[in-house]
């Protein structure tokens, strides 16, 4: 499968255009004004990030299924979803952060998963919807806050271990892996030659 670059490439971090060079299997181009990545060289590797990328629904479908977290106090348990938390955020009075959560939490890793398979599920690259799957991965990646989520919920489990009886759900689990399947799937592909 031989795919060609763009005439011109734009940094994401800096949008400076410049125009691709050849690499050798395992380099990466970096830009030449902020030093971030560009893009690698490496193998092809679509079906490990296609692999990773459905494994990463999976996790992302049992986060939302499952609670992330049960508390004990006084005798009454209480479960925590990724939809519940947005809601209880919304009955206390606090739309924009409820939105802001469902946002982050649920709405863009969504899209994100969604593009990177469709993007890595399509034969041939390029085509009518290649243009529409790369605007909506590049829109949703930066949105998609699993990870400061997670972050948030262990550093949240444990100011409430002092109070409560806590104990980690499945849908805990199923964030970590999420967490991790999406970097694995980033890194197992280069998007923009894929679409």
């Amino acid at each position: 499968m031989n795919l060609q670059r763009p005439a011109l490439l734009g940094c994401p971090q800096c949008d400076l255009l410049q125009r691709p060079i050849p690499l050798a299997t395992g380099q990466s181009a970096l830009c030449s004004r902020c030093g971030a990545t560009l893009y690698r060289s490496h193998p092809p590797t679509r079906d490990r990030a296609l692999a990773f990328t459905l494994a990463g629904l999976v996790a992302f479908g049992v986060a939302v299924a499952f609670p992330i977290v049960g508390l004990e106090i006084g005798g009454n348990v209480i479960r925590a979803t990724l939809a519940g938390a947005a809601q209880a955020l919304y009955q206390d009075g606090m739309a924009p952060l409820a939105a802001l959560v469902a946002a982050t939490t649920l709405l863009f890793p969504l899209a994100l998963l969604t593009a990177m398979a469709l993007i890595l599920l399509r034969r041939h690259p390029g085509g009518r919807h290649a243009s529409v799957l790369l605007r909506t991965l590049r829109a949703a990646r930066p949105w998609s806050m699993i990870e400061v989520f997670v972050l948030g919920v262990l550093v949240a489990l444990a100011k409430l271990m002092h109070m409560a009886s806590v104990a980690p759900g499945v849908g805990a689990w199923g964030l970590g892996a999420l967490v991790v399947l999406l970097a694995a799937a980033h890194r197992a592909a280069d998007y923009e030659t894929l679409a």
